[in-house]
């Protein structure tokens, strides 16, 4: 006991408010495993952003090409009228390859996957040299990059498959 006024004597522990080591250590692991969780859901959700820019761009696509396709096999109906013959058989696919090639040029791909992105802008130049052969009236040249494009195409349907697309 201390006389009213003198300094105590004995040793008084503060109870300080704070965290034990104990407590510190499940603070942060409850702190990496909510990262590890957040890290999962925007994984997934990017993921599924990416496969729905793939489907938006390749539909896109198809269909342009479907169009490009219909307008070179249309050179099957042009009768010889006595004109230049030659000449509107490569115009007339020649000036559908050019709106193919716009129409490819215009898509925007950012939201593509960078493997997709890649082999569609390698499609896009593999295309301009389509038209250029065409242009050129050079049917081994032309032929050479149709065949050159459907294996980028399959090339394409490959990286979309490995997105999570499904092709039917």
């Amino acid at each position: 006991m201390t006389e009213e006024g003198s300094p105590p004597t004995e040793a008084v522990e503060v109870n300080k408010p704070g965290k034990t080591k104990n407590q510190k250590i499940r603070i942060g692991i409850l702190c990496a495993v909510g990262a590890i969780i957040i890290a999962v859901v925007y994984s997934k959700f990017d993921s599924e952003a990416k496969a729905e820019a793939i489907v938006e761009v390749h539909n896109t696509m198809a269909g342009m090409s479907r169009t490009y396709a219909n307008s070179v096999s249309s050179i099957q109906n042009i009768e010889p009228d006595g004109e230049d013959l030659l000449g509107d058989i490569f115009e007339i696919p020649a000036t559908a390859c050019a709106k193919f090639h716009a129409g490819l040029k215009s898509m925007d791909t950012s939201e593509c996957p960078n493997d997709y992105r890649e082999a569609f802008n390698k499609l896009i130049n593999l295309v301009e040299k389509e038209k250029q052969a065409l242009e050129n009236e050079d049917l081994v040249g032309f032929m050479e990059n149709v065949m050159e494009r459907k294996k980028l195409g399959d090339e394409l349907k490959s990286i979309a498959v490995k997105h999570g697309l499904s092709f039917y």
